[in-house]
């Protein structure tokens, strides 16, 4: 699940290990070990192109060590960096003929009932 939200685009992750400076609603500061501070933007209440709405939300404290690569913004269906659906289940994940805006998740109707 951590794959399939860091490849949807949603979640942020830090280009740089650091300390978080400063959390905002709106944006999150790290500084880096070589000193450089690193701003990252987050998205509030977007239209995306489906017509819904695109939040992301600060997942990580002023303080706190963050290494690279680490999700610090969680999007819409994420908790924590991992795709939040609303059932924990095992499913089973492939994409078919290449990662795209045509593939899909298939699951059972009685599932969602």
């Amino acid at each position: 699940e951590y794959k399939a939200a860091k490849d949807s685009g949603v979640v942020v992750l830090a280009k740089e290990s650091g300390v978080v400076r400063k959390v905002s609603a709106d944006q999150i500061i790290i500084r880096s070990d070589d000193n450089k501070d690193h701003r990252y933007k987050l998205l509030k209440f977007k239209r995306s192109n489906q017509g819904t709405c695109i939040n992301q939300r600060p997942i990580v404290s002023e303080g706190e060590i963050v290494e690279k690569g680490q999700t610090i913004v969680d999007g819409p269906s994420t908790d924590e960096g991992e795709i939040a659906l609303g059932r924990n289940i095992l499913i089973g994940f492939m994409s078919w003929e290449g990662y795209n805006f045509e593939d899909a998740i298939l699951i059972s109707e009685k599932l969602v009932k």
